[in-house]
């Protein structure tokens, strides 16, 4: 490769262009347009409208991966570092104390480092000769590598490299970031050089002074720097040289000898690289052909004390294969034992397979007719629960412990005033918890009979039939309770006995006439628990 090298980098903020009297600039001091971060991203990714120098024409660059592998991680990466907060000391002028503040880093801040490596190669002859385009790849590799380990070393990420082969002259981009400071004047060698001027110095007075312009010599001089070691590690191991012929102050004859003779220095440590490599690998070849050697004069011999070996097991294999052969007929009459045995089994499966299905719905059977039992148990403890409330009641309204009251809304039950015992009170609340509708209800017929029997036994001092017939209705209510709260136990214990029977039939209909029976006496009591109602009781109180 001919020509010379050709190395720029600058550095962009958030913002742009600065803020003078209220107004952003849109040109730099130097004449250039006052790009933002996000403008100098858009152009690089080839964004409609954002490289107006560059037909558009809908191709992607080249990318080369960092940090990020995208414009869109690139772009989250920048925002993250352009806004990061930054911690400083603050001293309060009033009272001297000296503490640490934060704040946001400032938009106009450069956060972007960008630099550009360009070939003397026209992306014409890159694109029609395969041969050029490696060797362009493998310079911009190679500059990929060298920028990488100087901006790590300086703390600095390379966040990615872009190829644009759709200008005059194919050139690379690349792009770094600082997300822990988040300026980047650390990675630009002049612009750390000129801040490390100025803070060995100080501020600097008037630009025509001699600090000033021992600052810019500052500047320029990292920047030479730079150059020089990008040409060393990079550009003249190509064949490129490191200035042009203007600044070499050559004749057009001398500079073509000039660049042919460095791109013949390039080829030469090409080749002696290659015959170096070539003589190091011949000599490891060597090595270890003799190495091979001698592993296979040891597998040799391995292998003769393996032949005698082998010639025995021969003798050994012969035996066994002679048992073996007895051993496979004795098998194979032991696989059709197996066999039969196995169609028996299949056989007998298949009818556990018919046996397991009718015990399956005998079970299902079963548990339909355990929940109806479970249900008819639920409504006996439901009457139960009724029967004994509506006896609760009976005591309470006779022992004149509780009144019924119509007064409100709804008929209720409440506490007699002459009622004193609470121990009483407390029983009937609990006693009557369970059903009190029923309550209510046996309540409603009670009062209008109780209070015709308090009047009669005010009037003929009837103590007497009051008490004998509380004593009745006590009793009656007892024993449908009792019947009502046993009928459940004894049902249960007929299951039990009625399972044990053998024929199927046979528990069926012993089944079967257990449940009419339990019908018929849950009918009963619930008709003698009807039975006593309104008239009844004043019958038996008269």
């Amino acid at each position: 490769m001919q020509g010379y090298q050709f190395a720029h980098m600058e550095t962009w903020s958030r913002q742009g262009g600065a803020v003078q009297n209220g107004r952003q600039e849109t040109v730099r001091r130097n004449g250039q347009r006052s790009w933002s971060a996000q403008q100098i991203i858009d152009e690089a990714e080839r964004v409609p409208d954002a490289c107006e120098h560059v037909p558009y024409t809908g191709k992607k660059p080249l990318v080369l991966a960092g940090t990020c592998g995208s414009f869109d991680e690139l772009r989250k990466a920048h925002e993250a570092a352009s806004t990061i907060k930054l911690s400083f000391p603050y001293r309060d002028k009033k009272t001297g104390k000296t503490s640490t503040r934060r704040r946001h880093l400032r938009a106009d801040t450069h956060s972007l480092y960008t630099a550009v490596i360009s070939l003397p190669v026209t992306t014409e002859e890159a694109l029609s000769d395969p041969e050029k385009m490696r060797e362009c790849m493998r310079v911009f590799r190679m500059a990929k590598a060298f920028e990488k380990r100087r901006i790590e070393a300086l703390g600095g990420e390379l966040a990615m490299a872009v190829i644009h082969c759709d200008e005059r002259q194919v050139h690379m981009h690349l792009y770094g970031l600082d997300r822990t400071r988040g300026s980047v004047n650390a990675l630009h060698p002049g612009r750390a050089a000129l801040d490390d001027f100025r803070e060995r110095h100080g501020a600097l007075s008037k630009r025509d002074t001699n600090l000033f312009a021992q600052s810019k010599r500052a500047y320029c001089d990292a920047m030479r720097e730079w150059q020089r070691d990008l040409h060393r590690e990079v550009f003249s191991k190509v064949g490129l040289l490191r200035h042009g012929p203007k600044r070499a102050r050559l004749s057009r004859p001398d500079y073509i000898k000039a660049m042919q003779a460095a791109e013949e220095r390039a080829s030469t440590a090409t080749d002696l690289k290659d015959i170096q490599k070539f003589a190091e690998a011949a000599t490891s070849i060597a090595t270890l052909l003799d190495e091979r050697e001698a592993i296979n004069d040891e597998r040799e011999d391995a292998f003769d004390t393996r032949e005698i070996r082998l010639k025995g097991f021969a003798e050994i294999l012969d035996t066994r294969g002679a048992v073996m052969a007895q051993t496979s007929r004795h098998t194979t009459q032991l696989a059709q034992k197996t066999a039969a045995m196995a169609a028996s089994f299949d056989a007998r499966g298949a009818a556990l397979d018919i046996r397991q299905k009718d015990l399956e719905r005998r079970e299902t059977r079963t548990d339909a007719r355990h929940a109806e039992a479970d249900k008819r148990d639920e409504e006996h403890a439901r009457r139960n629960d009724e029967l004994d409330a509506s006896l609760a009641v009976v005591e309470a309204m006779t022992g004149g412990l509780v009144v019924y009251d119509e007064s409100g809304e709804q008929p209720e039950l409440r506490r007699a005033a002459t009622g004193k015992s609470s121990t009483a009170w407390a029983n009937f609340l609990v006693r009557t918890k369970a059903a009190p509708s029923a309550a209510i209800a046996t309540a409603g017929q009670l009062s209008e009979s109780l209070a015709a029997l308090r009047k009669r036994a005010a009037k003929e001092g009837l103590a007497e039939a009051r008490t004998t017939a509380l004593a009745e209705l006590r009793d009656a209510f007892g024993a449908l309770g009792k019947a009502s709260a046993s009928l459940g136990s004894v049902h249960q214990f007929a299951l039990q006995l009625i399972g044990r029977l053998t024929g199927s039939n046979e528990r069926e209909v012993a089944k079967q006439k257990l449940d009419d029976l339990t019908k018929g006496t849950v009918n009963d009591i619930y008709k003698a628990g009807v039975r006593v109602s309104k008239a009844d009781i004043e019958k038996k109180i008269e």
